[in-house]
C-alpha cells in the first residue's frame, strides 16, 4: 500500500484513511442514540501529509508562510536552534511542498467533518501540536516552546454560541472535559481545567485570571 492507505481486511473498506476514518464514523454516527459522543481522530496532516488523489493539485501556487522568524540565526538560544545554517533553496522547495500537502489533506478533514455536522450538537475541532515550517531555520519541526509549536486551533461549535466569534482567550485541552460538562448542564467537578462553557455564550471577550 502506499502512503495514507489503509488495506483493511475483509470486513473493511480500502482506500484514503481520512476518508475511511470519516465513513466509517458516518456508519457508527447512524446508529447512535439521542445523547453521543463521537471522536474523530484522523492522522493528517502528520508527515507524510500524503492527500488524497483526488485533491492532490490543490494549491499549487500556495507556499509556506514567511513569518517574522522565517530562516532566522538564533547563535544566542540552546543548541539545536543555534547551529542551524540557513535554509538553502532545496529545503525551501521541500517546506513549501509539505505545506501545500498538509493544506491538501485537511480539504479531506473537511469534507469529512461538513459529513459528521449536526444541529443540536456540539463539535469541537483542535488539534495536538503546533508546527514549525522554516522559523528560526528548522524546516520541519514540533519539538520547540515557541508560538509555533504551542498554539492550535480550537473552534466550538453547537446550540447557544455565537458564530464567527474570536476570542482572546488563553486555554487548554485540560479545559475540554469540563467545558463540555458545562455546555450540556452537567454538575462541575473537580479538575485541572476550567469550564469556559459560560465565556463562550458571553457577547463580550472573557476576562480570565492568569494560570500561575
Amino acid at each position: 500500500s502506499t502512503p495514507g492507505d489503509y488495506t483493511g481486511n475483509p470486513l473493511e473498506y480500502a482506500g484514503y484513511t481520512t476518508s475511511i476514518i470519516g465513513n466509517k464514523s458516518l456508519e457508527w454516527l447512524a446508529t447512535a442514540t439521542e445523547q453521543y459522543a463521537l471522536v474523530f481522530a484522523p492522522k493528517a496532516p502528520h508527515i507524510p501529509a500524503t492527500p488524497a488523489p483526488w485533491h492532490a493539485e490543490l494549491f499549487s501556487d500556495l507556499k509556506a508562510p514567511r513569518t517574522e522568524s522565517y530562516n532566522v540565526s538564533c547563535p544566542q538560544h540552546h543548541w539545536l536552534l543555534a547551529q542551524q545554517g540557513p535554509i538553502s533553496p532545496e529545503e525551501e522547495q521541500e517546506i513549501d511542498e509539505l505545506f501545500r500537502d498538509r493544506w491538501r489533506t485537511l480539504v479531506s478533514v473537511d469534507d469529512a467533518i461538513a459529513d459528521l455536522w449536526r444541529e443540536n450538537t456540539y463539535m469541537i475541532i483542535t488539534s495536538d501540536h503546533g508546527y514549525q515550517l522554516g522559523q528560526r531555520r528548522l524546516p520541519s519541526a514540533k519539538l520547540n516552546v515557541y508560538d509555533n509549536d504551542l498554539r492550535v486551533p480550537l473552534a466550538v461549535l453547537g446550540p447557544g454560541l455565537r458564530r464567527g466569534v474570536v476570542y482572546d482567550l488563553f486555554s487548554a485541552h485540560v479545559d475540554l472535559a469540563p467545558t463540555l460538562v458545562g455546555l450540556l448542564g452537567g454538575a462541575t467537578f473537580e479538575s485541572d481545567g476550567r469550564d469556559l462553557s459560560l465565556y463562550l455564550k458571553q457577547n463580550s471577550t472573557p476576562m480570565l485570571d492568569p494560570i500561575l
